[in-house]
């Protein structure tokens, strides 16, 4: 019976997953791609027509790599797609498994570590593959026969923490490359910091993160929660967890278990006893060394804040990039301890940014106004003396701008659709191309100008690593200053006769010279937990940088007096070498490895015949909209490009007894969004004739058709969007030959017209509202050919303004409805006020006002039961006027809402749970409700 129980909890647990993993879309590419595919063994690999080249060498490097990366989790090889994005700017990549398919964006990015991009990506993203396909065994393949891929999925997601999804693929890239994440000391400066500083939180916290205090991401905590106990426990310790979320789901905590029956250890424990082995490693290393004395610039700060990117424009006065938990990015002045915001930049790919004394520029991403997966990086230009911003470039793929003293030039990196990598001189006033320096074998990364504002220092990738290289002032010729590494480093600043990059020879980030002259390489500083981005703020040597602790990245400067010098041949690593540990237990590096290059055959794609592609079934009806379940099939379908989406279903309503058959298309690889829809059954009811009781039975059939174009225009710190559409929907009714009445219009047709807008600016991490922004929406519906029309036209406003406090927000809500029902009754979309329900009027006119505020971020946990993250407040005044063929009346309401947020038994979605206290006017008795809602985004 306990059996019998713990498997309904797991259907009930997997069920909310099934109708949303559907819609796991990942943005549509232009239509005007031509699309081609090759195959290997286990991969079909599908791309843009014009880049074969990269297409073949993406499948050597993964059918290469895929045996090796399966291997220690003794999971199945399975057929997989693979599709190549050239047309997006962002550096990324993922796995999807409903359909299942590992998408692949092709620019590489500008803080990338030292190795090829698809190497990178081979390592990383097949190891989600095989994580997945690991899961499909044992009992989950009984889950996957009744719910397909999503049913995966589903397990994969409840039972598997992200901390391992990420971690586990990062040891996958580090000990199977001379690179890796595991390898660059800046990735570990975090966790580091903070154990040594503030000690380790609780377990909760440091997965789930903090509105309050800074936790480091996934990808860092799991890679030592999984490196490091590979590495002490051996292999089988997460081969086992995964073997028991296979075969054994039902025990609700499967993963830990499996963690158990190797360490000895549930997860909780297991994390604790790592954050005490760091803490041991990582304070011997700290107390060994000795550390640079240095002068901070920027202000002391009580919430989280990483200066970045420090441009000295006076020797006591700094601009620099500053990100915050607390606000959104912005660009600053710094001198004498204070800040004073000079620019608010858009979502930027980096954190590079360029200045002089009188200029400030920067890259922007930008996206396309229909295709999501078609952007830009644009190059972005501030004026300090009038505060002005301008844009230089259009649809560009320019990043990591640095411009001359002269104010005359910029130079970038360029990466183009077909992968041709350059470095482009640009004009500074209308961004126009001057020259450009090419080679396709290597990637530029961060170029500088040397003082002379004619030659340029830029960092190389390599199938060797990193290197650096001086470009000559007519950029026809370069000059390799170091001998290629895969050793990460990254360039900051040049002198006449030096480069400052950082590097982690000493297993910390610290600040090194290059000799242009000779490629010596000295250390200049000591950091106790990682310092980069340095900058030369005079002649005679001084420096400043940024130097990190557990409160962020703070802008310091240090006297020439008190660098060091030390060769970097003599500098001693005395880090922990988890990556090396890891490597040694490996048989495979992608490095030393012979790939062969196969010619793979190439055809076309077609995207006419590729629309469908079943993935996931399962043997009821979900109808998410009123949130009930029949009995039934339910059959689901998303074509590997994410432009078309289908469903085909059958479902059993026990209500009325009878049966339903349902069909719905969405298309959206046109310019409009196209949706189709069709059901068809028998329906049910009662009526009143002549004051008797009659049991109606009818056959209806609803057909559905609708067109939208979704446009954004997204501008710097703004998301501006807007969205036109119309829909018909007809409704075929036919009473059953035994009933002896009939429809007065059997037939039904419903227009629908709308058109929204939204302009808001980009939020924080504590932001509840945004601080200003504005939605508009308007809606008309009608039936234009029936003999007894109906018709509802709503329209209504929300405005967003600050409140009086940090993170409070202001909503105003507006809208007007008016509506007649005649052969269709059209719900209200106005909304009511809050504490009363059952109000019935032809029109309508409503006002609420909302002020919010968070209240206090606790951070409360009761290990494995649940994590306290948020609490946030509320207070509303309500206003409504209707008005009814009879009568009219004025409904107003005010009242508060406490709202909390937490996560419940180590699950991934956050919950949140609240109540609302309304005082409707002109009653004596308030209405208290209860608030429930579940974030099940988190989990796609």
């Amino acid at each position: 019976m306990r059996k019998l129980l713990k498997y309904f909890l797991l259907l009930l647990l997997a069920m909310p997953l099934v109708p949303r993993a559907q819609y796991f879309l990942t943005g549509q590419d232009p239509s005007s791609i031509r699309w081609s595919q090759l195959r290997t063994n286990n991969f079909k690999l599908i791309f843009p027509s014009s880049d074969t080249l990269n297409a073949r060498r993406l499948a050597n490097l993964t059918q290469s790599a895929y045996k090796h990366v399966r291997f220690d989790l003794n999971a199945p090889a399975i057929n997989t797609s693979i599709v190549l994005h050239n047309y997006s700017v962002i550096s990324n990549a993922m796995v999807g498994w409903a359909p299942r398919r590992l998408e692949v964006f092709h620019t590489p990015p500008q803080d990338g570590y030292a190795q090829d991009w698809y190497t990178q990506l081979a390592l990383h993203e097949l190891r989600h593959v095989a994580q997945l396909s690991r899961v499909n065994q044992g009992f989950g393949k009984v889950i996957f026969g009744l719910f397909g891929q999503q049913g995966t999925a589903g397990i994969f997601g409840l039972y598997v923490p992200f901390w391992f999804v990420e971690g586990d693929a990062v040891v996958s890239e580090t000990a199977m490359s001379r690179s890796g994440r595991g390898r660059s000391p800046l990735f570990e400066a975090g966790l580091r910091a903070q154990l040594l500083e503030v000690g380790y939180y609780l377990y909760d916290k440091a997965y789930f993160g903090s509105y309050k205090d800074f936790t480091p991401d996934v990808y860092t905590l799991g890679y030592y929660l999984v490196g490091h106990n590979k590495y002490k426990y051996g292999p089988a310790i997460w081969e086992r967890a995964f073997d028991r979320v296979a075969s054994k789901p039902w025990m609700l905590v499967p993963f830990s278990s499996g963690i158990k029956s190797v360490s000895g250890y549930g997860k909780n424990r297991l994390y604790t006893e790592t954050m005490f082995d760091l803490y041991d490693i990582w304070k011997k290393q700290y107390d060994s060394l000795s550390y640079t004395e240095t002068i901070q610039i920027s202000p002391p700060v009580n919430d989280y804040t990483a200066y970045s990117s420090p441009v000295p424009i006076k020797y006591d006065e700094v601009i620099a990039l500053r990100n915050s938990i607390d606000d959104i990015d912005r660009i600053v002045r710094l001198k004498d301890g204070y800040e004073k915001v000079l620019f608010t930049p858009g979502p930027m790919l980096g954190d590079d940014i360029s200045a002089t004394d009188s200029l400030v520029v920067w890259d922007e991403y930008q996206s396309d106004r229909r295709w999501s997966n078609l952007n830009f990086s644009v190059l972005m230009k501030g004026d300090i003396k009038t505060g002005k911003i301008s844009q230089l470039t259009r649809k560009s793929r320019y990043f990591s701008p640095d411009i001359s003293s002269d104010n005359q030039k910029i130079v970038v990196t360029e990466t183009d659709i077909y992968g041709h990598n350059a470095v482009v001189v640009v004009n500074s006033d209308n961004g126009s191309e001057l020259r450009r320096f090419g080679c396709d074998s290597l990637f530029f990364q961060t170029p500088v100008w040397h003082p002379d504002n004619a030659q340029i220092v830029v960092v190389v990738v390599g199938k060797q690593g990193k290197s650096l290289i001086l470009i000559s002032a007519d950029m026809m010729s370069a000059r390799r200053l170091i001998p290629f590494t895969f050793d990460d480093i990254s360039l900051s600043d040049v002198a006449e006769h030096s480069v400052l990059i950082a590097a982690g020879n000493s297993g910390i980030s610290n600040i090194y010279s290059v000799d242009i002259s000779d490629g010596s390489v000295n250390m200049l500083t000591s950091a106790p937990f990682g310092a980069r981005d340095a900058a030369y703020v005079s002649d005679n040597g001084d420096i400043v940088y940024a130097n990190y602790h557990a409160g962020g990245d703070a802008i310091v400067k240090a006297l020439h007096t008190n660098l060091s010098s030390v060769p970097s041949e003599k500098v001693l690593n005395n880090g922990y070498p988890l990556a090396d540990y890891l490597s040694s237990m490996s048989v495979y590096n992608i490095d030393n490895a012979t790939i062969t290059d196969s010619a793979y055959a190439v055809k076309p794609y077609h995207k006419l015949t590729s629309l469908f592609d079943i993935h996931s079934w399962s043997p009821f009806i979900v109808d998410v909209d009123k949130m009930n379940i029949q009995p039934g099939i339910n059959l689901l379908s998303q074509n590997t490009l994410s432009t078309a989406v289908t469903s085909l279903g059958f479902g059993y309503n026990t209500n009325e007894q009878t049966g339903k058959y349902s069909l719905g298309f969405d298309y959206y690889g046109w310019y409009p969004v196209m949706n189709v829809s069709l059901t068809h059954g028998m329906r049910r009811g009662l009526s009143v004739n002549d004051s008797t009781l009659v049991k109606l039975k009818w056959w209806e059939t609803v057909v559905s058709a609708g067109a939208y174009v979704p446009l954004n225009f997204n501008q710097g710190k703004w998301f501006n969007g807007i969205a036109a559409g119309i829909s018909l929907q007809q409704t075929i009714r036919k009473m059953d030959k035994d009933i002896p009445l009939n429809f007065k219009e059997p037939t039904i047709t419903s227009l629908s017209w709308e058109l929204s807008a939204y302009h808001r600016q980009i939020t924080s991490l504590r932001d509840i509202y945004p601080q200003w922004g504005q939605t508009f929406r308007l809606n008309y519906r009608h039936t234009p050919f029936n003999q007894n029309k109906s018709h509802q036209f709503y329209t209504a406003m929300n405005a967003y303004f600050p409140g009086i406090g940090n993170h409070h927000g202001i909503k105003l809500y507006a809208a007007y409805e008016t509506q007649r029902d005649r052969v269709i009754s059209y719900g209200d979309q106005i909304e009511f006020p809050r504490g009363y329900n059952s109000l019935f009027y032809n029109t309508t006119a409503a006002l609420k006002l909302d002020y919010v505020f968070p209240v206090w971020y606790p951070d409360w946990v009761v290990p494995t039961l649940f994590y306290l993250k948020q609490i946030r407040g509320g207070l509303f005044g309500d206003y409504l006027y209707g008005e009814g063929t009879h009568n009219t009346a004025i409904h107003t309401s005010a009242g508060l809402e406490l709202l909390t947020e937490w996560h419940f038994l180590n699950l991934p979605f956050p919950v949140t749970l609240g109540g609302r206290l309304a005082q409707p006017f002109g009653t004596d008795n308030p209405v208290i409700e209860f608030l429930f809602g579940i974030n099940l985004s988190t989990l796609y």
